[in-house]
């Protein structure tokens, strides 16, 4: 007689002889193989007898039910074809002899983990002159301490001296004018040397004879 082995989630065994024509396989309590796990339906597949051998249907399950790894709605069984009820694993033997062993499970899809990606930051080197965490570096002109002349220290003497030159320089042109005026074309100059050397005596002594 054809048989299903059921393996839970705790690693116990369900044998079920398939002795009537319709097995309902489900988590509610009316289901003839009653699977205990949440990801299996309360209706959740039925296994049918038919002339040509049996049948398994998926009744709309939300987890479905999938022959050797592929998802079915319904399909013929073969001897040591693996049927999984959500997470429930099962394995269908059409012959009288069930092997006492674990049937084997569905090999889960091997995930492969994505390559960890390490960024590699390479520390730049310490920057002479820029203060410690300032983002710019924005360098200050030197100020060169500029020498300025000042007037008036040491320059006070000059400037009188040329003051006064220029106050008696106008005074003598204005006095020339004026005398050349008065003298009818006299010349200041000349007048003045003519009248100093007009008032000079020369004395002569004479000798006494001998």
């Amino acid at each position: 007689m054809a048989s299903i082995v059921f393996t839970l989630e705790d690693g116990s065994t369900i044998i079920t002889p398939l002795d009537v024509d319709l097995i309902t396989i489900g988590r509610a309590e009316d289901s003839i193989v009653q699977l205990p796990c949440p990801s299996v339906s309360s209706h959740h597949a039925t296994v049918k007898a038919r002339p040509d051998g049996y049948y398994v249907q998926d009744l709309g399950s939300r987890n479905g039910t999938r022959l050797n790894g592929v998802e079915i709605e319904e399909s013929l069984l073969n001897d040591g074809d693996r049927i999984a009820f959500g997470d429930i694993q099962s394995v269908f033997y059409a012959s009288d002899e069930v092997p006492t062993a674990v049937p084997v499970a569905e090999p889960a899809p091997i995930a492969i983990p994505a390559p960890e990606v390490k960024r590699i930051v390479d520390t730049a080197p310490p920057v002479t002159g820029i203060p410690h965490g300032a983002s710019t570096y924005n360098p200050r002109p030197r100020v060169h301490p500029s020498r300025s002349v000042q007037v008036g220290e040491g320059g006070g003497c000059v400037t009188g001296i040329i003051l006064t030159l220029l106050f008696g320089g106008a005074f003598l042109i204005g006095l020339s004018l004026r005398h050349y005026k008065v003298t009818d074309g006299g010349v200041l100059p000349n007048d003045l040397i003519a009248k100093l050397f007009s008032k000079v005596k020369i004395e002569v002594k004479d000798e006494p004879s001998k």
